[in-house]
């Protein structure tokens, strides 16, 4: 399954793409035929997103149903059902078949993508849960070996994220170091965990340059060890910058002086990262920590 929903986001938004210039093509030389515009608001709202996404990584956190979108791609389906019904709406007066097949596609793409793609369907972690301890692992910051339980003693929060090339997880990243500098600075720990190549890694801790930890974990060892592997979790393609295939699932993990978790998120969708006032404000409320 993990492995049709890498080949999903290599191809779909290829579809969509071509779906959206032949649509805009043909209401240039049809004269805005509307069985055309159907085709496009079908089609346009999941490509916009996926670019915005991506250009401006800003977006840490989406609802979970995109609304004003599937506003947009819901109404372009019940146009072209409306077409389809009564042609003589249509300026051609004629059913035109290939827009329906093509919006009936776009909006298989969108549904496909909201429900089935967003959703990391993650099992029960028997490794993580608040109150216990934090399983001591390894992870490697600069090459060099780091191990979890150098931070003891103070309060740590921990955020296991896919990588570069996860926009939503860059945004996490962001929104993070944007007004919580001074906690690290008065000895909260921070430990951003990503299974990417080092050189990734060190590339990510130099674009915020904030004093967080960027570390690697080699071939998943750590995420393996606390129940956070996602096999095939990798887009197809992204091999050739150098990423595994396996990536992990977005966590956040905080834990307090003696190393007991007092938070932990496991999102079940990439498109939803908490804020950091969640956890953050029970790092500075909670007295056991």
């Amino acid at each position: 399954m993990n492995t049709l929903k890498s080949f999903f986001m290599l191809i779909a938004p290829l579809v969509l793409m071509a779906i959206v210039g032949y649509s805009i093509y043909q209401l240039l030389v049809t004269a805005f035929d509307l069985a055309w515009l159907a085709v496009l608001l079908s089609s346009l709202p999941l490509m916009v997103f996926l670019m915005q996404v991506m250009v401006f990584q800003s977006t840490p956190r989406t609802h979970e149903f995109l609304p004003t979108h599937t506003l947009i791609v819901s109404l372009g389906l019940v146009m072209i059902l409306i077409i389809s019904l009564f042609p003589s709406l249509n300026s051609t007066l004629q059913i035109n078949t290939i827009a329906l097949v093509l919006t009936e596609i776009s909006v298989v793409i969108y549904i496909a993508y909201i429900v089935w793609y967003s959703s990391l369907q993650r099992g029960i972690n028997l490794h993580l849960k608040v109150g216990s301890s934090l399983p001591p692992f390894t992870v490697y910051e600069n090459g060099e070996r780091l191990s979890s339980k150098s931070f003891l003693g103070n309060p740590l929060v921990i955020i296991f994220y896919r990588g570069n090339w996860c926009p939503f997880c860059v945004a996490q990243i962001k929104e993070l170091v944007k007004d919580y500098q001074e906690l690290a600075l008065q000895g909260v720990g921070f430990l951003l965990v990503s299974p990417q190549p080092d050189g990734n890694t060190e590339a990510m801790a130099k674009r915020f340059n904030v004093p967080f930890k960027f570390v690697s974990d080699p071939d998943n060892n750590t995420a393996r060890q606390l129940g956070l592997n996602h096999d095939n979790g990798l887009p197809a393609g992204m091999n050739v910058l150098g990423y595994n295939s396996d990536t992990v699932y977005p966590t956040v993990i905080v834990t307090n002086s003696k190393g007991i978790i007092i938070y932990l998120n496991e999102t079940d969708s990439f498109r939803d990262r908490p804020d950091p006032l969640e956890y953050l404000e029970l790092i500075t409320n909670d007295k056991s920590v």
